[in-house]
């Protein structure tokens, strides 16, 4: 059956105010930050690198670079952007729904994500694991992602060895 036009623009108009009312009771993402918008949230806490390049490996709601700051120095920075949070709470349920185990507790909020992060890593280094040291965890930029600095581990990981699996 055939719908007649104004039955058609009609529908499109309902379909164009739902998105527009999820749009603006939820937000829509941004996207990644570019290497030059990261140097230059950076340089609002005083670290200036000579060049920021997005890492191969990136993960849903969250943006992961390596900041060069010459003589053989580099920084890792991850952001956690909105999607952060809804990435954990459908990984969470997927893990709840498939093994009957939600796993690590829920974080709330990217600072929560973010301190998190922090906390077992720096938990990790005191038991004398091999882990980066942590500079900054907190917020940053106009967005209020969350931002989670490290020292980049030195050496090759094992996966580019061939030696661990993906």
């Amino acid at each position: 059956m055939l719908g007649l036009p104004v039955n058609v623009i009609g529908s499109m108009a309902i379909g164009w105010g739902v998105t527009a009312g999820l749009h603006l009771a939820l937000g829509s993402p941004v996207g990644l930050p570019s290497g030059q918008e990261v140097r230059a949230l950076l340089a609002t806490i005083g670290i200036e690198p000579a060049s920021v390049i997005p890492t191969a490996h990136q993960t849903w709601g969250a943006a992961h670079y390596t900041a060069d700051m010459g003589e053989g120095e580099a920084l890792a920075v991850s952001f956690y952007g909105r999607d952060a949070t809804d990435a954990q709470l459908l990984t969470k349920m997927w893990r709840f729904v498939f093994y009957r185990h939600s796993g690590a507790p829920l974080a709330l909020t990217r600072i929560q994500q973010v301190e998190h992060e922090s906390s077992i890593t720096q938990l990790a280094a005191r038991s004398g694991a091999r882990v980066p040291e942590v500079i900054v965890a907190s917020t940053l930029g106009p967005s209020r992602d969350a931002v989670v600095i490290t020292r980049a581990a030195t050496g090759q990981p094992l996966a580019e060895l061939g030696q661990w699996p993906r």
